[in-house]
């Protein structure tokens, strides 16, 4: 077994990455939330280095579109046959919204939605959650698997 891993304290961690080749076995992980106490920019870049789950807690304003990438980009940070799941939790109003195209380093993927339908609609008066699996299939060449969860 291959492992990186710094170590930290509860509350304080100091690790950076923790690189597993086999079987892991885990009692918990806790995930960082990036809580953004506002809406869901029309125009939103999530940053893998900042984190995977971001939750938009004021009502969206519009429909939006989403860009994954990393501080230097995603292409880099992954490799073929590597994937990274990021998930947007995002809060409607009486006017619902949704995300209407997803780009990868600000390139278009293939983008396989759950059910073969994407999206038409938000949840009025509910939490709309996104997820998306990014999967590299070759150099700067992603697959996405998206789906929404309506919760209301």
């Amino acid at each position: 077994m291959r492992q990186l891993l710094t170590t930290g304290t509860r509350g304080n961690p100091t690790v950076q990455t923790l690189e597993v080749d086999g079987i892991a076995n885990m009692s918990q992980v806790v995930e960082r939330v990036s809580v953004n106490g506002t809406s869901i920019p029309a125009s939103t870049t999530i940053n893998v280095s900042d984190g995977s789950l971001y939750y938009y807690s004021v009502d969206a304003a519009a429909n939006w579109t989403i860009d994954i990438t990393d501080t230097v980009d995603l292409n880099t940070t992954l490799s073929t046959g590597h994937a990274m799941t990021v998930v947007t939790l995002v809060t409607q109003g009486g006017t619902a919204y949704y995300n209407t195209a997803i780009t990868v380093d600000g390139s278009a993927p293939t983008v396989v939605w759950l059910n073969g339908e994407a999206p038409t609609a938000g949840t009025a008066d509910g939490t709309d959650v996104y997820s998306y699996s990014v999967v590299k299939t070759a150099d700067a060449t992603f697959t996405v698997f998206a789906s929404i969860t309506n919760f209301g």
